[in-house]
């Protein structure tokens, strides 16, 4: 709690997990509509294709996060997973709404890496342990919030739930955003 990027972080943290987790137990449910002949086979491949899609990212983000500094890589990829979940909400054709699910999964491996690097960078080494013996604590409680926010939520439709994971994508560009200019996060 003394360190308020890191708290700050945490609660942005999970802020997204709810917004992931107000979509993930739909997602089968909307690629069996886009695939009614196949969607079984439709589910385990666009899933998987996510899960390749962020393996493959997170080494690359880290890179990224040496290179460019781990504010402009959690801003970039806060406005690129809410614009890849926009164009989820708004997607009728299974390619798409594929491509949009993978680039947003590549997105939010950014997120959670640059939030955690922030977090362990910016204890001091004998805080460290605690506070990254409590870094699962957002995706708990994204598990508890989000999953019946999107079943509100999806009765109401696709673009509303993907709209809601689209704005909580972005909790860590405003949390960078709102930080007093003296605090630096650079890599």
């Amino acid at each position: 709690m003394s360190k308020p990027l890191v708290w700050r972080l945490f609660l942005a943290t999970a802020i997204t997990q709810v917004g992931l987790w107000t979509v993930l137990p739909y997602v089968p449910i909307y690629i069996a509509r886009l695939a009614p002949n196949n969607a079984v086979t439709a589910v385990g491949v666009v899933l998987s294709s996510v899960g390749v899609g962020q393996a493959i990212a997170s080494p690359l983000w880290g890179l990224a996060m040496q290179r460019f500094g781990h504010r402009a890589v959690l801003n970039t990829t806060s406005i690129g997973a809410a614009a890849a979940l926009t164009t989820v909400a708004f997607s009728h054709s299974l390619p798409l709404f594929a491509l949009a699910l993978v680039a947003n999964g590549i997105f939010a491996a950014a997120i959670l890496t640059a939030s955690m690097a922030v977090m362990a960078a910016t204890v001091s080494p004998e805080r460290r342990g605690a506070v990254l013996g409590q870094i699962l604590f957002p995706f708990y409680l994204g598990g508890v919030f989000g999953p019946p926010l999107g079943a509100l939520a999806f009765g109401v439709g696709q673009p509303v739930v993907f709209g809601i994971a689209a704005v909580l994508s972005l909790a860590p560009l405003i949390v960078l955003l709102t930080l007093r200019p003296a605090v630096r996060v650079t890599a």
